[in-house]
């Protein structure tokens, strides 16, 4: 499948999680510093190998070519689908949860907030237009080809992790809202099959196209492409769920039910105020 290089990328950086997660129970500091070594280790790496390569930003082809660039049919095996170098944003994604599980309460000023989110949303707006220049054939020098192919998930994971943060602690404000609109509970459900099986679905739709396709319009493109595709995705992720994903995990349960002491069963509800007088989702466990 066209996405398993991800699931096998993933996989082996959760199974170096505990050299993370047990540092930072035990005694934060240390934690934190071989976080910070590893994502070190990972930036550097991505910036040697642009300038070794002379590889572009990213595995994209709408760029100019560097003139010296080489060997670039190993781009995605070195740089592409690297855990060393795709694990800055998933270190960043479990140091926030390690934020968010020791830190229950988090006055934060509406000032401080403001900025925050300011300076979190400019830094992932020029990740995603950054390039803008690129796909329009400007050559971007290697240094700064460098620095975006090493920064960038970076830039874009300190602006998701503050409205993440944000957004936990009752300051998100409207986005907060939207966010946690009930309506998104079933699509949550449903985002890992739909991962799994877009890319066939989407071949399948193109495929059955006889025709060239031609862009008119944004919104033509939009009706008659994505929507199509995130339907039938969502449909058949439903019963992919259903079949595969549900079913197999509560026969996991049941095998591993015996090897764990018996938990008591608990079924709290309650509404928690958030700092800012907001309420949070009643949740149910």
């Amino acid at each position: 499948m066209g996405i398993s290089w991800y699931l096998a990328s993933e996989m082996q950086m959760y199974l170096f999680t505990p050299l993370l997660i047990l540092p930072l129970t035990v005694k934060p500091a240390l934690g934190f510093i071989i976080s910070a070594i590893v994502l070190i280790i990972s930036t550097a790496t991505n910036i040697f190998l642009v300038y070794y390569y002379h590889w572009p930003t990213n595995g994209a082809y709408l760029f100019t070519p560097d003139p010296e660039q080489t060997d670039f049919g190993d781009y995605s095996m070195l740089m592409y689908d690297s855990p060393l170098i795709r694990c800055q944003i998933y270190i960043m994604g479990m140091l926030v949860g390690w934020f968010l599980q020791t830190k229950k309460n988090l006055k934060i000023n509406p000032i401080i907030n403001l900025v925050c989110w300011v300076f979190g949303l400019s830094l992932m707006l020029c990740v995603v237009l950054g390039l803008h220049d690129q796909s329009n054939g400007f050559y971007i020098p290697i240094f700064w080809r460098a620095m975006y192919s090493a920064l960038s998930r970076i830039a874009f994971g300190l602006g998701l992790a503050w409205i993440i943060i944000s957004c936990w602690y009752g300051y998100g404000g409207p986005i907060n809202s939207f966010m946690s609109w009930h309506i998104w509970i079933p699509f949550g459900r449903l985002t890992y099959c739909g991962y799994l099986t877009h890319i066939p679905i989407m071949m399948l739709i193109l495929g059955q196209s006889t025709d060239t396709v031609f862009f008119t319009t944004f919104l033509e493109s939009f009706i008659t492409h994505v929507v199509s595709t995130i339907a039938v995705t969502f449909l058949v992720s439903t019963f992919w769920s259903a079949l595969f994903e549900i079913s197999f995990g509560k026969i996991q349960m049941i095998l591993l039910g015996g090897l764990r002491p018996s938990a008591r069963t608990v079924e709290e509800s309650w509404t928690a105020s958030s700092p800012n007088g907001e309420e949070k989702m009643e949740e149910r466990f």
